[in-house]
């Protein structure tokens, strides 16, 4: 098996990047978008760069879990009014026909350091992901700057980036891999 680098999306991700592209939108709509935002071209690009599927010399697969999905539906649904099928067709489009490991079962929370039940199951949820066999490393990809600013100083089984950082981190494996 190839060694495999899993990204997982917060939730916040999802959202803004249906929030960006708006009801109806396509993955192909990833190539052409030009976000007038610079941070959010950040966030369209880490779709971008698992799309591709290559992360340097290795694999690069998306995961989540059933949470994240639940999660992305109702704040899309109940708190930015988008309707139940617009919800259910972007989340068709942008997690379940992308998405490579989902977890479906219970994940549990992980409380270390102090996170608040949603960052503590999706971290969990990263964990999980981080035991399966052929996954050298997984990074979670959120805009969540308390949540990166409190995974930074401890050692873990997952690397917490913001959009940019991680688009950084996939231009140095880009460089990394250089033809003779």
């Amino acid at each position: 098996m190839r060694p495999t680098v899993c990204v997982i999306f917060d939730c916040n991700i999802y959202i803004d990047v249906a929030l960006a592209l708006g009801t109806g939108a396509k993955q192909t709509d990833l190539r052409t978008f030009e976000a007038a935002s610079r941070p959010l071209q950040a966030e369209i690009d880490s779709f971008r760069a698992v799309i591709s599927g290559q992360f340097g010399p290795y694999g690069l697969m998306l995961g989540s879990s059933s949470h994240i999905r639940e999660i992305v539906k109702h704040q899309l649904s109940k708190q930015h009014g988008w309707p139940e099928r617009k919800t259910d067709l972007f989340l068709s489009e942008f997690h379940d026909e992308l998405v490579d490991i989902v977890l479906t079962g219970f994940v549990g929370e992980e409380h270390v350091p102090p996170l608040d039940h949603e960052d503590g199951v999706v971290f969990g949820t990263c964990h999980e992901i981080s035991n399966r066999e052929g996954i050298m490393q997984t990074i979670l990809v959120t805009r969540d700057r308390q949540f990166i600013e409190s995974m930074s100083s401890i050692p873990s089984h997952t690397t917490v980036l913001h959009p940019l950082g991680f688009m950084k981190m996939c231009e140095a494996a880009r460089r990394f891999v250089r033809p003779i």
